[in-house]
């Protein structure tokens, strides 16, 4: 008969409002997750010997910062389900070294004081 897989060792701390914060080690990674009070887990952190993991849920993700928020990485996807919106008060500039697409299965508006085509 197999041995049962032996499950990973967990360390528990409850929070206030009964949320609580488990620590474990698995698969050759550290785990620390934030879980609601129904057990739902709304933050992970895994790290691992490829780099750290970060895995945020939940209704609403906000970012704040005071002078620069900066994404770099070979890649980036964004994708709403219901919306999306890029707004700008000053600047906003679209650039790309390689091909560029504009698709939409509706109508496509540019509206502006001028518009330059090439």
């Amino acid at each position: 008969m197999p041995a049962a897989k032996k499950k990973p060792e967990e360390r528990t701390l409850q929070l206030a409002g009964g949320r609580s914060l488990a620590v474990r080690q698995e698969a050759g990674a550290e785990v620390v997750e934030v879980r609601e009070p129904g057990g739902e887990v709304c933050l992970s952190v895994e790290l691992t010997e490829g780099g750290a993991l970060l895995r945020l849920t939940g209704a609403r993700l906000e970012l704040a910062a005071s002078e620069e928020v900066s994404i770099v990485a070979p890649a980036v996807r964004i994708a709403a389900t219901a919306s999306a919106a890029l707004t700008s008060a000053g600047t906003l500039a679209v650039e790309s070294d390689k091909d560029m697409r504009v698709h939409s299965e509706d109508e496509v508006r540019v509206t502006g004081k001028m518009i330059h085509l090439n």
